[in-house]
């Protein structure tokens, strides 16, 4: 009976709709004693039933699996992806609800699936499995090598026909009352790839929690979140140029502090290792820059093993949520983040950002539309480099080469199932690149801008179908580029839901 009632106590609260007027830090406070409060009376029940089958020597009997609470009917259907708090779920938007069994109370039950006795010390926590599909097809105006500098993305479709985006492979689950883990494993045509694995703390005081292991690094938006919670089929531009087409993640550990405010107000701070293969603006390979072993700006590289002081890569975010009705909420959040970079001997990198999200749903809607979200975007980028010299000319000054962008984007669901959007995109920089034709004639880094508009169809929770415009405008192109993809999305299994 226990067990029954707080399982229901946590459900209910995850099924709260998307924009509900309670306050942000009171329900995340509540959830996690209520988390805590479940795993130590589970642990309770444990000690106690095996104290209980000594004394009456008979067998245990095995424990029924919790049953997965489904989600809200007032929720929009969407693929959902990974999360590290129960926050994220409660306050879920209409295109990011969340999922069958989402990090709840199962995840400190026990399933005969995934639970294997352990003699007297208990049972495995459940560990929840999903595995989402992205496949595109489509084809441009322009060849597939033009397509493939446009489409620079990682997870990109970037090329005429179909492109297998990803098949992500994800586990995430209770560790121990102490600690949760996830680990998320991207499979394409040419390989398999980590893309995250790392465990976070869940019993820290004072609002603290502690991240550490392989992990995407917390710049804006966009970069830590995985491609299929997208609203759009490609990478931004932005994010490619400045944080590299697999996006900036790295080993390392994360601290971070919610503020005791009336509002929702999160600090982060991340230390990672800079050499990371997709720290392309940093120490990592450079080979994504173009050929020749060329880094930003076409500018010879240092041997990332020689640099000096290379030290790590930091990050320092803030960010802040509000509520402003029950119809409308907002998070907006800052971020710095530095290191050394492959420029020269003693160059390092700077990287900033702002982002901004608000959304807006009714209280009286059907199944949670209509709806409106809008969300955009502004990084910018200083990349110090060293003289370049031939002999004793001197072929370019040591400078700092300047980029910066930005992308703004608006979902509107106008009726169940249903959504359609705007996204447009506009990148540039200053200082000149090395190649043929300068920084105008550099794929990486002159202007550009991109207008997209998206229809998406949610034919459950588990699926999504898109279809994407993209109008190129680029500096390098003799012509403008078009290219139309359709994107089609499926998920199976336990899956947490998306972040506000």
């Amino acid at each position: 009976m226990l067990r029954k009632t707080l399982t229901f106590g946590i459900t209910a609260l995850l099924a709260l709709p998307a924009f509900a007027a309670d306050d942000v830090v009171n329900l995340k406070k509540q959830l996690q004693e209520l988390r805590r409060g479940m795993l130590e009376k589970q642990q309770q029940l444990d000690r106690l039933e095996q104290r209980l089958q000594a004394l009456e020597k008979i067998p245990p009997k095995e424990t029924v699996a919790a049953k997965p609470a489904l989600p809200p009917k007032t929720t929009t259907p969407q693929v959902s992806r990974a999360s590290s708090s129960a926050l994220d779920q409660a306050v879920a938007e209409s295109v990011n609800a969340p999922r069958i069994n989402a990090t709840s109370s199962a995840s400190a039950s026990k399933s005969s699936l995934w639970s294997q006795p352990l003699g007297n010390t208990g049972q495995i926590r459940l560990i929840d499995v999903s595995l989402d599909t992205m496949l595109s097809a489509g084809c441009a105006n322009v060849n597939d090598s033009t397509l493939s500098t446009l489409q620079g993305g990682g997870h990109d479709p970037n090329k005429c026909g179909f492109t297998l985006q990803q098949a992500e492979l994800s586990l995430t689950g209770a560790i121990d009352p102490y600690l949760q883990g996830e680990a998320h494993l991207l499979m394409r045509e040419d390989g398999v790839e980590l893309e995250e694995a790392f465990a976070s703390t869940t019993r820290l005081p004072y609002g603290l929690q502690v991240k550490g292991g392989y992990f995407l690094t917390e710049f804006g938006r966009m970069n830590p979140t995985h491609p299929h919670a997208w609203q759009w089929v490609d990478q931004s531009i932005v994010n490619t140029r400045l944080l590299g087409g697999e996006g900036l993640r790295s080993s390392g550990a994360r601290l971070s502090w919610v503020a005791p405010t009336p509002w929702y107000s999160a600090f982060y701070f991340s230390a990672q290792n800079p050499n990371s293969s997709t720290a392309s603006s940093f120490l990592g390979n450079s080979s994504e820059h173009g050929e020749n072993n060329s880094s930003i700006g076409q500018r010879p590289t240092v041997d990332n093993r020689e640099v000096r002081g290379s030290g790590l890569l930091y990050l320092a975010r803030l960010e802040n949520g509000w509520d402003f009705s029950p119809q409308t909420s907002a998070k907006f959040g800052v971020s710095a983040l530095w290191g050394a970079n492959r420029g020269g001997m003693n160059t390092s990198t700077q990287l900033y950002g702002a982002d901004l999200v608000v959304k807006w749903r009714p209280e009286n809607n059907f199944r949670g539309y209509p709806f409106v979200s809008w969300e955009t975007e502004v990084m910018r980028r200083n990349y110090g480099v060293d003289a370049v010299r031939d002999g004793d000319a001197v072929v370019a000054d040591a400078s700092t080469l300047k980029d910066w962008g930005f992308y703004t984007q608006a979902l509107v669901g106008f009726k169940p199932q249903w959504a359609a959007g705007l996204r447009y995109e506009k990148v540039g920089g200053s200082g000149e690149s090395l190649g043929d034709g300068g920084r105008a004639n550099d794929p990486l880094r002159n202007n550009r801008q991109r207008i997209s508009p998206l229809l998406a169809y949610y034919p459950s929770e588990f699926s999504r179908i898109r279809l994407q415009y993209n109008y190129d405008d680029a500096d390098h192109l003799d012509k403008k580029a078009q290219a139309v993809w359709l994107n089609v999305e499926f998920l199976f299994g336990k899956h947490p839901a998306h972040r506000y």
